[in-house]
């Protein structure tokens, strides 16, 4: 479970995603210096490699939140670039995406080609990518509409599902924080079981 821009596996968001899904897993979270996306890829996969070492017997996935989420589909994207290569790594079951940043700030963007920055490592994800979506209809890097995503999915050759939590934030926190946090442990639990 990678963290987001700005934060750390100890802040209370992450400490919220932990708890939430260490009801279904064992959950493995790690810290990562600065902002900068390039340098997540090697120390997000040496992460992803310990979590496999280290429990052998059960499915991987991978999650993050936020900016982590970005990163998990750069690694996503390197493992299948390796693997073609015929070069072991660990392999993954799917991918748990907690308020995907598909529209950097500032709102709007300066141009068309800023809107779809964030768009082509998505659409390299290949089509055995199993992908669940969890962004808030008040999420600004979505716009505050969910349909910015929902629009892009059916684009994708990766296998994705979209859940939207009514009222939540870019942290999916809302009024009803325990029924939003329910709700989704549900989803995410169908989801796991759909991909193992």
């Amino acid at each position: 479970l990678a963290h987001g821009a700005g934060g750390n596996s100890k802040s209370p968001n992450m400490v919220r995603y932990v708890q939430i899904l260490q009801t279904l897993a064992h959950v493995v979270t790690f810290d990562f210096p600065g902002n900068r996306l390039d340098s997540y890829t090697e120390l997000h996969l040496s992460a992803a490699e310990q979590a496999s070492a280290r429990f052998p017997d059960l499915p991987l996935f991978l999650s993050g939140q936020s900016m982590g989420c970005r990163g998990c589909v750069n690694v996503v994207n390197y493992l299948n670039l390796r693997d073609q290569m015929e070069i072991k790594l660990p392999t993954f079951k799917g991918l748990i995406m907690f308020s995907y940043p598909l529209v950097p700030l500032p709102h709007p963007p300066k141009d068309e080609k800023q809107k779809h920055l964030r768009e082509p490592p998505l659409l390299e994800l290949s089509e055995n990518t199993k992908m669940l979506f969890c962004s808030g209809t008040r999420d600004p890097f979505i716009n505050k509409d969910p349909s910015v995503l929902s629009k892009l999915l059916p684009k994708m050759k990766a296998q994705t599902s979209l859940h939207i939590l009514d009222g939540a934030d870019h942290s999916l926190k809302g009024k009803a924080q325990k029924d939003l946090d329910k709700d989704m442990l549900t989803v995410i639990r169908k989801f796991i079981l759909a991909s193992v």
